[in-house]
């Protein structure tokens, strides 16, 4: 009877390990597949003047840079606020994302002077290799032009301005700022003062989380606004990855697009729409976020076909946010 119990007990004992395994395996199974994500990719325009959010660069494991944005509680000076953004920089709230700030690299103090902001760094700033110069100065300037008092942005190391990076090949003699432009990966010698930049954004997926990526092209200064917009939608076919191409790559703007007192009034075919009154809503946002890079554009208002259609409202460029952290 005791050894028959043992084999009882034995049997039991296989079968509770035997289900505890399988409870565990589908629990790594959920996690990994059905994580809640702690990025909002989606483009909302803010109206609460209450809430303050900052923008914030990194890169991922491609070296591709990828900004995203943190709700942050209201600082009692710009200065305070860059110091925040600047830790906020050295730290990553998100797997798969990686700092552009080397370890060791300090802000030691800051100043703004006529609008330019110098960012005064420890020593540690050294250790940007060549390979990383390039995307470092871009996330400085896209993350602290974000500003409205700042214009322009200077580096120093011990309050000796810089004019180059200690180991850098990239001169700057003037202020960094938005011209430079982010992740820029074109080779060819255009002429800089008969092009002007414009931001194109696709999407990103990163450690299973999405993201809005922006993408720096040069396209001619003698473009009028339907030239940018054509070169906007046909490079955002082309830079995002093949489920979002197949969305975009048959849009058209028609006749009837026009700017006017800062007002967009975006023409497009039905390519553009999710239904029949319905805006596709990741077509909006890629248009949105690559639409504000231009200049004079305030709002956006979009149309099939000539006849109004149904998205949350018309968006105000400068109120958005994207790629929202969740912490």
């Amino acid at each position: 009877m005791l050894w028959y119990g043992g084999i009882i007990m034995k049997s039991r004992t296989i079968k509770s390990i035997m289900t505890l395994g399988v409870c565990m395996f589908a629990l790594f199974i959920y996690l990994r597949y059905n994580k809640n994500s702690k990025v909002e990719k989606n483009v909302v325009s803010i109206v609460d003047e209450t809430t303050t959010y900052r923008q914030v660069v990194y890169k991922d494991s491609d070296n591709t840079l990828i900004p995203v944005m943190y709700k942050v509680s209201e600082s009692t000076s710009i200065s305070e606020d860059i110091f925040k953004v600047f830790t906020l920089m050295k730290n990553p709230k998100v797997t798969g994302l990686y700092s552009i700030i080397p370890t060791d690299l300090t802000l030691e103090s800051c100043s703004i002077e006529n609008g330019v902001l110098n960012l005064n760094l420890s020593s540690a700033i050294a250790d940007i290799t060549t390979y990383e110069e390039l995307r470092f100065l871009e996330g400085i300037a896209y993350t602290f032009m974000q500003y409205e008092e700042v214009s322009g942005v200077t580096l120093s190391n011990n309050s000796i301005q810089l004019n180059s990076l200690p180991t850098g090949n990239i001169i700057f003699n003037e202020p960094l700022d938005e011209s430079l432009g982010i992740n820029n990966f074109e080779t060819s010698s255009k002429d800089l003062y008969k092009t002007t930049n414009v931001t194109i954004y696709y999407t990103k997926n990163i450690d299973g989380e999405e993201y809005y990526v922006p993408v720096s092209k040069r396209v001619s200064i003698d473009e009028g606004i339907n030239g940018k917009l054509n070169e906007i939608i046909g490079e955002v076919s082309v830079s995002s990855n093949v489920d979002k191409a197949s969305t975009l790559s048959n849009i058209e703007i028609l006749d009837g697009t026009y700017l006017e007192d800062g007002i967009l009034v975006l023409n497009l075919n039905s390519e553009a729409l999710l239904d029949e009154l319905t805006v596709n809503p990741e077509v909006y946002d890629l248009l949105i976020l690559s639409l504000k890079s231009i200049e004079n554009i305030d709002v956006v208002k979009i149309q099939v076909y000539g006849v109004d259609v149904n998205i949350n409202q018309s968006m105000d460029v400068s109120s958005i946010v994207y790629n929202v952290v969740k912490i």
